[in-house]
């Protein structure tokens, strides 16, 4: 009798120990979610990282800089009061979206550890409030209302690494994220008035001379265009190029896990 209720005992000790093994298994499953905003620079930055398995997991970012003056304008160019002048009537606007894989090295993982992680990225640069003044054929002052656009694509591999702050906390740190791709350049310039075949040529001929100037400068810092196109229309007058594209890519964020 004795040995039956040993031999229960232990049974019933045994199934209770089981299921709070599991019980504590699962309080202490690590959260899969994290959101997070970088600290660090002008941009308003966020990503959202999902954690698949111990060591694996996908990001999305998103970063912007809303429509506005150029950033810390009044440092620039400070000494030149006609580059001052420009910059304070240049008006900006650049998001990216950037989509990537992370790999978490160690033995703890679940989005704790360094890791690398490939990435790509698309962007787009605005800008727009600058004129070139003319006269158009009649005598009226007009002026030219440029705008551009810049979309690169590239990808990229990200260096960094990432720690708990406490149960809910992280800290993100992306040391280096050497980016390459390709760009779309767009420059629109719009008069008050429809141009006369004469004022189209000559705004074609400032057109191909700003490429060649811009081919020169780009190419002595390595960053050849690929193809220009001048389109001349008595409403506008339009360049489009492509060229490659480099960035690095770097960032410290704060977030939450859940």
């Amino acid at each position: 009798m004795f040995k039956r209720l040993l031999l229960l005992f232990f049974i019933i000790f045994s199934v209770f120990n089981s299921r709070s093994q599991d019980s504590v298994g699962i309080t202490l499953k690590p959260k899969k979610n994290l959101v997070k905003l970088n600290v660090v620079g002008i941009a308003l930055s966020g990503q959202y990282e999902r954690l698949l398995t111990q060591h694996i997991a996908i990001g999305f970012s998103y970063k912007t800089i809303p429509w506005g003056g150029v950033p810390f304008r009044s440092m620039i160019g400070s000494r030149n009061p006609n580059t001052q002048e420009t910059l304070n009537k240049l008006n900006f606007f650049h998001h990216a979206f950037t989509p990537e894989l992370r790999f978490y090295f160690g033995k703890k993982g679940y989005g704790k550890g360094f890791y690398v992680s490939p990435f790509y990225r698309s962007a787009s640069y605005s800008a727009g409030g600058l004129g070139l003044d003319f006269v158009t054929d009649s005598g009226l002052d007009d002026t030219l209302r440029l705008s551009a656009r810049i979309r690169p694509s590239s990808f990229g591999l990200l260096l960094g690494a990432q720690w708990n702050l406490g149960k809910r906390f992280v800290l993100d740190v992306q040391f280096l994220g050497p980016h390459y791709g390709s760009s779309k350049l767009k420059i629109e310039g719009k008069p008050q008035y429809a141009m006369s075949a004469e004022q189209q040529e000559n705004l074609e001929a400032l057109g191909q001379l700003f490429a060649e100037e811009a081919k020169t400068s780009l190419s002595s810092a390595g960053i050849p265009f690929l193809k220009e196109t001048v389109v001349k229309r008595p409403d506008k007058i339009t360049l489009t190029a492509n060229s490659v594209w480099a960035g690095v890519r770097t960032g410290i964020s704060l977030g939450w896990r859940f």
